[in-house]
């Protein structure tokens, strides 16, 4: 039986499962577009797992009956051991729990932000709705559309500087 957790460079995993280097590599990366996580050595090649090799294989086989290569790798199951599953729902568990942290603060702050320019659209309505009768026979229309489209640029100026610091957090994240 296979030592189930050794790893294999390119070259071995092409010759161990017979598979072309350049169709391993096709394999590889369809996986790894698709969600999958294959190891790197220091230099940057992958590192195959002896399961995902088998895994590549079956979905080879699976190709073979018509089947794409996307939808035969997603099909099979590459279940990690046990010790994996365990090693990474801790790492997982953690960065997502800080990562849940960040978010909740950023949004927190953001809800902040938009109740206060809800608050100051609302005084603008206001303020144009009482402003507009007496503006109209004292300022010419001309004037009265120069003034309401100085609001609403600040306005818009304000909701994009949210949205590229929502957008920036979440790039960071």
């Amino acid at each position: 039986m296979e030592d189930l957790e050794r790893t294999y460079s390119p070259a071995e995993a092409a010759e161990h499962f017979d598979f072309a280097p350049s169709l391993l590599r096709r394999y590889a990366g369809i996986y790894e577009a698709t969600g999958g996580t294959i190891p790197h050595d220091k230099r940057g090649g992958r590192l195959y797992s002896h399961r995902l090799l088998e895994h590549f294989s079956a979905a080879r086989e699976r190709v073979k009956t018509g089947e794409t290569v996307e939808d035969a790798l997603l099909t099979l199951d590459l279940a990690p051991t046990e010790a994996v599953r365990d090693a990474q729902a801790g790492i997982d568990a953690k960065h997502l729990l800080d990562l849940f942290e960040r978010l909740a603060d950023a949004n927190e702050h953001l809800v902040q932000e938009v109740a206060e320019l809800r608050v100051q659209v609302a005084q603008v309505q206001r303020q144009l709705e009482t402003d507009q009768d007496q503006k109209a026979l004292s300022v010419s229309p001309a004037e009265s559309e120069w003034v309401t489209g100085r609001v609403l640029v600040r306005m818009v100026e304000k909701l994009e500087r949210l949205w590229q610091r929502v957008s920036g957090q979440g790039g960071r994240m």
